[in-house]
């Protein structure tokens, strides 16, 4: 089971959410412990990473977001 913490899943940094550390998991003080939104798993990873990757993925879902509300206006107005 330990061993399983620092493996992660392939849905992605993007989809983790924070959960409260045990009190042994503190003895990585560099790693957080995250569940993915999709499949469940808890898993340590670095906090940068985790936080860096949940803003890419929003910038990246506001640019697709904005992109298509140009592009209906764009089409609504000809």
């Amino acid at each position: 089971m330990l061993l399983n913490l620092f493996f992660r899943c392939s849905c992605g940094l993007a989809r983790l959410r924070r959960v409260e550390r045990l009190a042994w998991m503190r003895l990585f003080p560099a790693l957080r412990l995250y569940r993915c939104t999709v499949c469940g798993k808890k898993q340590l990873a670095p906090k940068q990473a985790a936080e860096t990757a949940r803003v890419s993925a929003r910038a990246t879902n506001a640019r697709a977001s904005s992109t298509a509300v140009r592009q209906g206006v764009v089409a609504g107005g000809m």
